[in-house]
Formats: structure tokens, sequence, C-alpha cells
């Protein structure tokens, strides 16, 4: 699904920022995991395109309903391009909460 929202890269997401966003809520009606995350996708792809060339890091936000009886609340969002891992040094992108990096 990155692939389809315009990323050459690999992209991956904490267990944190998939389970309590991606994740729709039982009494959540109207939604799914794949509009959800396409909705992460295009805001961090808006966040990227406003950085200037060169920084590897960016943090944005993303307006998500976890309960039908609260309004959807925008929750802070940061991703880190760096290298994929120790022994593999091609470039991903990894989304997280501010407080995850």
């Amino acid at each position: 699904m990155a692939k389809q929202a315009g990323f050459s890269i690999p992209v991956f997401m904490t267990d944190t920022v998939f389970n309590e966003y991606v994740k729709v809520a039982a009494d959540v009606e109207g939604q799914d995991e794949d509009g959800r995350l396409r909705d992460v996708f295009s805001m961090l792809n808006q966040a990227i395109q406003r950085v200037p060339m060169g920084i590897h890091e960016v943090r944005f936000h993303c307006f998500v309903c976890n309960s039908m009886k609260e309004p959807p609340t925008a929750v802070p969002l940061y991703a880190v391009c760096s290298a994929m891992d120790i022994d593999d040094p091609n470039p991903a992108i990894t989304i997280m909460l501010p407080e995850e990096n």
C-alpha cells in the first residue's frame, strides 16, 4: 500500500501506531484499516513535501476517530528515514509516536 501511496522505499510503523490509530475500534462505523492507512500515508506524503531536501525526519498529524461518541482527534506522528537496519543500509521510513523515537 505504501507503493500505491507514492513511496519508493519501504514504510514501517510501530505496533503502537498501528494498534491505536490504524486498527478500527469495534464501535467505530464507516471506517476500515485500508482507509486509515491511506490517510496516514497521505498526511506523511504531504509533510515530506514541505520539508527541505536533506531532512530525514518529519512530524505530522493525522485525524483519527476511535469512538463514535467523540469527534476525531489530531494524532501527532513522527517519521524518520534511515537505514533499514544495522545489516541493511538501504533507506526505509518508520512512522512512530513522537515519544517513541
